[in-house]
């Protein structure tokens, strides 16, 4: 059994061999976690926009900072008010606009700038400006619109319709349109009724058609021919009439004067509504 050690040679080949692996990985690795902090700062930005949003339906005006928000409770008073590279987000509104504003790195400033809403770039600084529901060009809480790609990648700001955060429950459901609005609830009178939801997955047809007598027009034209035997004669296996007396055998014919006509039936009508949501 050979129980020699690594000789200076092979050392000095094996930490070659790491030096050129961790030269490769690390400018990975910094990019990975150069990504993470850039959707780290979008998460941010978003959570900032919303509690302004919030602030200024109850306040009836925008925050003046972020740590008036975080007084007020409108931001959790243990949440930093430093983006990932430790550079203050920065707030400013008018009377119908709110901005955040970050100063991040040149190589993510592309990335945040397609991420966050009504996006604006200056060098290294990106300044995302939301509005009041109605104002500006920005999209209104509760506009729902359908998303092609996965739920992972929904975009920040918006949220998928499951029944939480306020958002209806659309998971496996039509959107129909509204014909009004009931009791303060927009409805849909679909079924023939106003409702907000419904419809089934499954489906069952049932019912019976409707009776109908034949007319003589409608009755198939029928002829049926009988043998006729004399009563001296042995009665065919077949069905027969008998004659009073000879001098001839022969046969009767019965037919009627049906036309043969068509005829039609009524059948029920019935409707299926898939799973909806008005």
């Amino acid at each position: 059994m050979d129980n020699r050690g690594f000789s200076l040679i092979e050392l000095s080949i094996a930490m070659g061999a790491i030096a050129v692996l961790a030269t490769a990985m690390l400018p990975a690795a910094i990019r990975s976690l150069e990504i993470k902090a850039g959707e780290k700062t979008v998460t941010e930005v978003a959570i900032i926009q919303e509690a302004a949003r919030k602030f200024r339906n109850e306040q009836k005006s925008w925050p003046a900072s972020l740590v008036q928000m975080q007084t007020l409770q409108y931001l959790a008073p243990q949440w930093s008010l430093l983006n990932p590279w430790n550079d203050p987000y920065q707030i400013s509104s008018n009377a119908n606009t709110f901005s955040v504003a970050a100063i991040v790195p040149d190589n993510l400033v592309s990335m945040l700038a397609f991420r966050l809403p009504q996006a604006s770039v200056d060098g290294q600084k990106v300044t995302s400006v939301i509005g009041t529901a109605g104002t500006g060009t920005t999209i209104p809480t509760g506009v729902i619109v359908a998303w092609s790609g996965t739920i992972a990648d929904i975009p920040s700001g918006w949220g998928l319709c499951d029944g939480t955060n306020g958002a209806p429950d659309l998971r496996d459901k039509f959107i129909v349109g509204a014909r009004q609005d009931a009791q303060g609830v927009a409805k849909s009178n679909v079924t023939g009724a106003l409702t907000q939801s419904g419809g089934t997955i499954t489906h069952n047809h049932a019912g019976t058609t409707g009776s109908h007598t034949l007319t003589a027009a409608q009755i198939p034209p029928a002829q049926i021919t009988l043998p006729m035997f004399s009563p001296n004669q042995a009665s065919p296996n077949a069905p027969t009439i008998q004659r009073g007396q000879n001098p001839a055998d022969g046969s009767l014919t019965l037919s009627t004067n049906g036309g043969g006509q068509g005829h039609t039936h009524t059948i029920p009508s019935d409707y299926h509504v898939p799973p909806y949501y008005a």
